[in-house]
């Protein structure tokens, strides 16, 4: 536990105005708790008292603990010194970085007070005045862990999303440098948008929830969801866009070619460039038709050219082909020979006229 020690060349000021008087923040961006006592059992006089109690040798643990109401486990702590040393010394939060790489942390007891707040805003807040209203805390130097206040100021959103992006691992972050661009997804245009590196984010907004309220929708990026499971290399990825009051599954490749190209002609489908289903960046994606998404399959590797017998719906052997050819010379009707081997008359009549099958 980090407990706090005077610094003249920083500045405080306490998270009173938000609820919160027990905590106050730097222009650092350190956030601090005072560190209370027991709150519904004793306070510091009468931890003077319990130790004069014991100071005199006359009373037992058991009996200083029945006189106010705790425990003896209590009294034991207490006057061996586990409990109550730090008594309105100030302790350090810890805040943990989140997805977009924001330092966030929880202030207050459990109950409705508790919430979790991010240090650039507190910072804002406290030095800066309220929010205005649109506005976000943006990092002058692009640094999010950087929260001093002179790094700091209140700007639109259009200002964050046309900066370069430096974060940490689970932010994707071009080698060329590149800029990522946003737009609103097609059909949800104010609730959530797209970036031509495949990510989606919600907006922030105010959603009614029933009876006349409303919840603030907090921005954030989405999670991705594989589209199926059981193949989660291959597999495209998916995103849960919900509105008004109705989800839909929707694939990420699509919503960004939607966006940023043009909506999806008629008899086309979304092609990926290099054969990666889960590589969404916008350079990677074009419209194209089926049988040009089918040819790309065997150069990516992703699907082998698998003919005749060993194919996984075949139904003849090469053999048998071949004695079908050679008794439908010898005389045998296309019928007779269906029924000798169990299959239709129209794959007979492919297989004798050489339309399938062609290269036994």
């Amino acid at each position: 536990m980090s407990i706090h020690s005077r610094n003249d060349s920083v500045r405080y000021k306490s998270l009173g105005f938000l609820g919160y008087p027990d905590y106050r923040i730097g222009d650092d961006g350190s956030v601090w708790h005072k560190i209370r006592g027991n709150r519904s059992k004793i306070d510091e006089n009468d931890v003077k008292r319990i130790m004069k109690m014991h100071a005199t040798g006359k009373h037992t643990q058991e009996f200083i603990a029945g006189q106010f109401g705790i425990s003896a486990c209590n009294v034991c702590n207490l006057l061996a010194g586990r409990t109550w040393k730090n008594l309105g010394k100030w302790r350090r939060v810890k805040g943990d970085p989140d997805q977009d790489g924001y330092t966030r942390m929880f202030l207050g007891h459990r109950g409705s007070k508790r919430k979790r707040w991010g240090a650039h805003v507190l910072v804002l807040e406290a030095f800066a005045g309220p929010r205005p209203l649109g506005m976000h805390g943006i990092h002058k130097n692009e640094n999010r862990n950087d929260n001093r206040l002179e790094n700091l100021k209140w700007g639109s959103p259009i200002q964050i999303e046309t900066r370069t992006i430096f974060s940490p691992e689970k932010i994707k972050v071009h080698p060329d440098g590149s800029k990522e661009r946003w737009r609103d997804v097609v059909g949800y245009e104010g609730l959530y948008r797209v970036s031509d590196w495949g990510r989606i984010r919600s907006v922030e907004r105010k959603a009614p929830i029933g009876g006349g309220s409303v919840r603030r929708v907090r921005s954030r990026i989405l999670k991705y969801a594989y589209l199926n499971p059981k193949k989660l290399v291959k597999s495209y990825l998916v995103v849960n866009l919900s509105k008004r009051g109705r989800a839909e599954i929707c694939l990420i490749h699509r919503l960004v070619l939607e966006a940023f190209v043009s909506p999806c002609p008629r008899d086309m489908q979304a092609c990926h460039n290099d054969g990666d289903p889960q590589n969404n960046r916008l350079e990677n994606l074009r419209w194209d038709t089926l049988q040009s998404n089918v040819d790309d399959c065997i150069p990516h590797g992703t699907r082998t050219n698998i003919q005749g017998e060993n194919h996984y719906n075949a139904k003849l052997s090469n053999v048998a082909v071949d004695t079908i050819r050679r008794l439908f010379r010898w005389g045998f009707k296309q019928k007779t020979l269906a029924g000798l081997f169990g299959v239709g008359y129209v794959q007979i009549h492919r297989i004798v006229r050489n339309k399938q099958r062609i290269h036994n």
